[in-house]
Parts: structure tokens; C-alpha cells; sequence
């Protein structure tokens, strides 16, 4: 196994005693110093899947429209990741990240008064 994949594997064993913002930060800095690779991304979105599942069954069950990318960016959000943390992670540009926000605010009926962040970590 890579190197990255080993530290995938105990970030995962660390999730319980770390703050959950910064250890997805140390996953984005082993994927990007060892590159996308498949396995290591894989991991990564089981372990996501895994800390937020909870969170993610809610946010489809009481918002079923909302596709496979905003919901992985939801649980972004909700893990307290920035918009250009996630343009990062995901590789693609801000603007981007903004749109699914947009798009998120929208299918939950969300005003611009409120804060998705906010509504994102009280959903669950």
C-alpha cells in the first residue's frame, strides 16, 4: 500500500479524537502531495461517508432533489470546510462551489437571511 493510504488509515482511526475540520484538511494535503489516486480517493469518501451518514440519510430523505455533488458538498459544509477548500479538494474553481451552494440554499427553500452552514450542522 502507498504511503497516502497508510495516512488515510490513521486519520481514519484518529476521527474520534480529532476535530473532524482539521483532519479532512490533512487528507487534502496527502492527496495532494501523493496525487488523486483512485484508492486514496475512495478512502477518503468512505471515511466522509462514514463520519456524516447520519447527517447525509437526513439531508436526502427530507431533500430528495438535491444531486450527488451537493450532497458531498453539504457534508463539506456542514464538516466546516470553506468554499475554496472545497474548489481545492475538488478541483474546480470557486465559482463552481458558489453555484452548488446556490443551487443547495434553493432546493432546501432556504432565504438569503440564513446561513446554510448553520442549517447544514442543525439538519442532522
Amino acid at each position: 500500500m502507498g504511503q497516502a493510504f497508510k495516512q488515510l488509515q490513521i486519520l481514519a482511526k484518529e476521527l474520534d479524537r480529532l476535530d473532524h475540520k482539521l483532519t479532512l484538511k490533512e487528507v487534502m494535503k496527502t492527496l495532494q502531495v501523493e496525487g488523486p489516486k483512485k484508492r486514496d480517493w475512495d478512502v477518503f469518501h468512505s471515511q466522509l461517508r462514514m463520519y456524516n451518514e447520519p447527517f447525509i440519510e437526513a439531508l436526502c430523505k427530507k431533500f430528495p432533489s438535491l444531486s450527488h455533488q451537493e450532497i458531498r458538498i453539504a457534508s463539506l459544509l456542514k464538516s466546516g470546510m470553506t468554499t475554496k477548500e472545497i474548489a481545492e479538494l475538488f478541483a474546480i474553481q470557486v465559482r463552481t462551489v458558489e453555484n452548488h451552494r446556490f443551487s443547495i440554499r434553493k432546493k432546501m427553500n432556504m432565504d438569503s437571511e440564513r446561513d446554510l452552514v448553520s442549517a447544514l450542522q442543525n439538519l442532522s
